[in-house]
This record gives structure tokens, sequence and C-alpha cells, in this order.
């Protein structure tokens, strides 16, 4: 048997977000616009390439449904494990989110649990790291990121999105989502 390990994106209006400013499985999500002007861009995954510096899009979001979106999005490491088991393979050894294991990259109190997280996934996969070589790989790693922005600085229709967010049929994790 293969031994398969689910990662994801545990904040999936980050998932979303990024979707849309790549024109990647965006359809009905939003649209890819200049962050200044608002008007539909074509810059897209091209926004990554160095070449890009001076432009910037940011996602107008549907709001349409929003939070429907973001909880159906949220139950899609079950439905993977589950299509998994389906399809023969067998359950994921491991689960895991992109959170989890680069949070500490922004936040060095994080540290012993990316490595705890760290080792749990590579000894699924059948290796033996120990605690030593899991700091002596990640503790140089600590600190070299910025924490998440604002979703002000991606999301060009923000109040509209945060409102309907704050809705009574969104759930509190939904609205849990957005940074401020």
């Amino acid at each position: 048997h293969p031994r398969v390990v689910l990662a994801w994106r545990a904040n999936e209006l980050d998932t979303m977000v990024c979707q849309v400013r790549d024109c990647f499985l965006a359809s009905g999500k939003g649209a890819s616009v200049d962050a200044v002007t608002g008007e539909r861009t074509d810059l897209c995954f091209a926004r990554r390439k160095e070449g890009a510096a001076g432009k910037h899009n940011k996602a107008r979001l549907n709001v349409v449904r929003l939070a429907m979106r973001l909880r159906a999005a949220s139950q899609r490491p079950q439905h993977w494990a589950h299509a998994l088991e389906n399809a023969g393979i067998g359950a994921p050894i491991v689960n895991a989110t992109y959170e989890q294991l680069a949070e500490f990259e922004h936040e060095a109190s994080a540290l012993p649990h990316a490595i705890a997280n760290f080792r749990r996934l590579t000894a699924a996969l059948g290796f033996d790291v120990s605690l030593e070589a899991a700091q002596e790989v990640l503790a140089p790693l600590t600190g070299t990121r910025h924490p998440p922005p604002s979703h002000r600085t991606t999301i060009f229709n923000f109040d509209e999105v945060q409102a309907a967010l704050a809705q009574p049929g969104a759930h509190g994790s939904e609205h849990a989502l957005l940074r401020p």
C-alpha cells in the first residue's frame, strides 16, 4: 500500500483568495482585480514572478454563499480521505495543515509544535528523524517570515466579505478565518 499524507491550508479563506488572485479554480468564487482600480486583471499567476514587481492584484470575492463555500471547503480533507479509502488506497496515515507545519516561521513559540508535527509526518512516511535533527533543520527558519497580513491587503471588497461572514447564516468558524 502507498503511504498517503494529507496536507492542506486550514484557513480556507486564504486558499480561496489565492485561487482567485491566481485565476486558478476560481469559477464562481470571485475575480482577480487591480489592487487600486478594482478592474479585472489578467495578472493572475504571473503576480508570483519577480518581473511582476509593482503590479498588484487583489481578489474581489463573490460574497453570495461565501460562508457556505468556506464551510464546504473545510470538509475537503475528510472527503479526500474517504475518496482514498473508496479507491482502495487506504486511509491517510497522517494529516497536517500548512499552519501546523509553518507557523514557527513567524511565531518562535510555535517551534516545538512544528518540530513535533514534522517528526510525526516524517515518521508516518517511514523516516526516523531525531529530535536533534529536526531542531537543526527547522530552528534556523524560525522568525524568517512575517505573520500573515490582514486580508485587507489581499481582498478588494474586504468590508463586504466581513459583513457577509457576520451574517446570521455564517458560523463563527468562517468569520474567524478573516484577519482584520
